[in-house]
């Protein structure tokens, strides 16, 4: 069974208020709030992603060592 992370609910947070103050604040100068809410909503996925494979490469090593 998998953890939660403070941290992952923190992050969830913050895109959501970047999102809202975005579209309240960007309306006027234009800007685009769905690329930066899909940008910043891709670049948790890989940041999630990328600490779950070196968790994987960790734990085969270390298993690969207990075995030798």
């Amino acid at each position: 069974m998998q953890k939660g992370s403070i941290w992952a609910l923190a992050i969830i947070v913050v895109l959501i208020a970047v999102k809202t103050i975005a579209q309240t604040e960007g309306q006027a100068l234009h800007f685009d709030v769905g690329m930066l809410v899909d940008g910043l909503a891709t670049l948790s996925l890989g940041i999630f992603a990328m600490g779950r494979l070196e968790m994987y490469l960790r734990a085969k090593r270390l298993l690969e060592g207990a075995r030798v």
